[in-house]
């Protein structure tokens, strides 16, 4: 928040990640006097709808259509809010951009609502958006290119021109490695790493361990049970950032919904969950409660790969997995039926 803050952000929406930091998100925000925009039907404290900045005499309107918790207004009521928000931000602005964390506007939405409600002019969409090469047009709007691993920087030049819809032309600009980092803002990167790490070294569990159970991993792979090692826990959402095909082709497995099957058959004990969740093999947590896949995930297999950062996508080493990880919960005993050659194809990733 503070290096957003540093950087003149106008207004920020509300992610998946920032939702479940629950009142923290918009607790710190407000301390950093960042705007944060929620237009649902209960919106969160310190926040407001939309925006409209004037900005050399045009007026700019931002709003968010981030995630919401789907706990408390019915989807009526909170289209309704939603919808109510964006038409009147709409009318109050020459030029309107949807930050678009939810996915929500897309070809047939901008077609099916244009009319009744106006269309944006320029979408900035999530992780959803980082395939795009180019904008997506649609009539008026330019669904913008994301980009990751904050590589590159979205640039949209817009002309006005009176009776005039908005002229936009949209790039993406590689931030150059020969520019000397921020030092302050390395300091406090660095700081907030240090103390997530720490959290994670002391999350409490969600889950009790029986008094006469002694978990088969403690924080560490099954791969490596004989040491074990404590090490933080990359969830699959924080991997679909940079590698969304590889995680649509995981969330189509039966690992994707291990937890989900413990859940469904009441079964959340310790012995069940050392198999069925990296998560509670890694901290001793679960995300049960969780809409998104979750199980047997990216770390399950590609634990000797994280952490990677930049580095990654300039160097041709690679970590291959060793099919010998299935057979730590693919036992004679608890999977008779496991066959190597039939069940190690299904988990491979298929390349788009």
């Amino acid at each position: 928040m503070s290096i957003l803050k540093q950087l003149h952000y106008d207004a920020i929406g509300i992610g998946q990640f920032d939702l479940r930091a629950g009142g923290e998100f918009t607790k710190v925000a407000d301390a950093k006097k960042l705007t944060v925009l929620d237009a649902s039907a209960q919106p969160k404290p310190s926040t407001i709808p939309y925006i409209v900045k004037t900005v050399n005499g045009v007026k700019v309107g931002i709003i968010s259509f981030g995630a919401h918790d789907n706990t408390g207004a019915d989807d009526f009521t909170e289209r309704r809010s939603l919808y109510g928000a964006y038409k009147a931000a709409r009318d109050k602005s020459d030029v309107l951009v949807v930050l678009d964390q939810s996915g929500t506007v897309d070809k047939e939405w901008i077609e099916r609502n244009s009319t009744r409600f106006g269309a944006p002019d320029v979408v900035v969409g999530g992780i959803t958006k980082m395939g795009l090469l180019e904008p997506e047009v649609v009539g008026r709007t330019y669904i913008v290119p994301t980009g990751y691993q904050g590589k590159q920087v979205g640039i949209v030049d817009i002309e006005v021109v009176p009776g005039e819809a908005p002229k936009l032309t949209c790039r993406k600009v590689l931030l150059g490695t020969d520019v000397a980092e921020d030092e302050n803002v390395k300091r406090q990167v660095k700081a907030f790493t240090a103390e997530q790490e720490r959290n994670v070294a002391v999350a409490p569990a969600v889950v009790t361990p029986q008094p006469t159970y002694t978990p088969q991993v403690v924080a560490s792979h099954p791969q490596n049970n004989s040491k074990p090692v404590a090490k933080p826990y990359y969830p699959p959402t924080l991997c679909k950032t940079c590698h969304v095909q590889e995680y649509d082709n995981w969330a189509k497995t039966g690992h994707a919904k291990a937890l989900k099957t413990l859940a469904d058959a009441e079964q959340m004990t310790p012995e069940c969950l050392s198999c069925h969740s990296e998560m509670y093999r890694t901290v001793k947590q679960t995300s049960a409660l969780s809409k998104e896949p979750a199980g047997v995930d990216c770390q399950s297999c590609h634990q000797d790969a994280l952490p990677h950062g930049l580095e990654r996508s300039n160097t041709a080493v690679r970590t291959s997995v060793d099919r010998k990880l299935c057979q730590n919960c693919h036992t004679k005993d608890r999977s008779p039926d496991y066959n190597e050659k039939t069940y190690f194809p299904k988990m491979m990733h298929v390349k788009g």
